[in-house]
């Protein structure tokens, strides 16, 4: 894990609040999105550690400006009439926080270009021992 910077810090800070996904985030400051996301999680432990560290500063401070977002986003959708687009919040929390609101038609693609890319890699000339049929046509008929 590269070393906590506060600068870098700050300028994640900022970026989070305009909506920035955390690959982005990470990517736009020259780290790796695992580094961001172990910078957050050590953070949020030493701040449940009654622990006052730059990084427990830094996790709390970047939390609280995603939830600020996630809020204002949540609002507008309740909020919504004919004269606020809400759309646009919407799409922003299914697509940027998609384990959170997104969609399960998201999952279900995800899932089947999966799938798609294992039956890629099977080979044709292998058979099922149980069906006698190429194995490639065994998952045709489980997944069609």
């Amino acid at each position: 894990m590269k070393d906590f910077k506060v600068e870098v810090g700050q300028a994640l800070i900022k970026e989070v609040r305009m909506g920035a996904p955390y690959n982005v985030l990470a990517e736009a400051n020259g780290l790796k999105e695992g580094t961001l996301r172990a910078w957050l999680e050590k953070g949020i432990d030493d701040a449940d550690a009654d622990l006052d560290t730059p990084l427990a500063t830094f996790a709390m401070a970047f939390r609280k400006a995603e939830l600020s977002l996630i809020k204002i986003s949540m609002r507008s959708i309740r909020k919504a009439n004919k004269f606020v687009e809400w759309r646009n919040h919407a799409w922003f929390l299914e697509n940027v926080y998609p384990r959170n609101y997104g969609s399960k038609t998201l999952e279900m693609q995800y899932l089947h270009d999966e799938v798609q890319a294992i039956k890629a890699m099977v080979n044709v000339e292998v058979t099922s021992k149980i069906m006698n049929k190429p194995v490639v046509k065994v998952v045709d008929d489980v997944v069609d």
